[in-house]
């Protein structure tokens, strides 16, 4: 086993040894489980590389981590092996606040889709009032004319903001409706 300084720092702070040489990777590093073993004989079996993500708890700390198991080869034979230990935390901790963030953009565009609707029905009942205070029938024709592609512009925006998918409308669904 061969530690890296920075890891060996790590292992320092963390009151973990850093005398390593000679010794299993599960005597060095107890946070490994202990099913690892199987995988690094199958590493030198198979020649495959082996990586695996997983929270490993160290002196009560829990840590994100990925593991790669890297073959090395000597004569068309795997000899030795380079296991790899990241701290990924800070990734995970990306990922989560992307995808909050994320999730809150759907909140956002969901209400907006809704108040666009509902600004839209706004507009329909102002033409209403508009149609009832002007008996001309070409008017009343013209307004009817401007509602109705209102309303599916609106039966639209319904449609997006009560779907899954937020980038489309079901066709069938909105040729219903409208």
């Amino acid at each position: 086993v061969f530690m890296n300084a920075p890891f060996r720092e790590i292992n320092l702070s963390l009151g973990l040894e850093t005398d390593v040489f000679g010794k299993h990777i599960t005597e060095v590093f107890p946070f490994i489980p202990k099913q690892r073993t199987a995988e690094y004989e199958n590493v030198f079996a198979t020649g495959e590389v082996f990586i695996v993500e997983e929270v490993v708890g160290v002196n009560g700390r829990d840590f994100f981590t990925e593991t790669r198991l890297i073959p090395i080869y000597k004569d068309n034979k795997v000899t030795q092996m380079i296991t790899v230990i990241r701290d990924i935390g800070k990734r995970k901790e990306i990922d989560a606040l992307k995808l909050k963030n994320a999730e809150q953009k759907e909140i956002l565009l969901r209400e907006i889709h809704h108040r666009v609707k509902n600004n839209l029905s706004i507009v329909i009942s102002l033409l209403d009032m508009q149609i009832r205070n002007n008996p001309n029938p070409a008017f009343i024709k013209m307004a009817r004319d401007v509602e109705f592609r209102i309303r599916s512009m609106s039966l639209i925006h319904e449609h997006l903001y009560k779907s899954d998918e937020l980038d489309r409308v079901p066709i069938d669904k909105y040729l219903f409706s409208l």
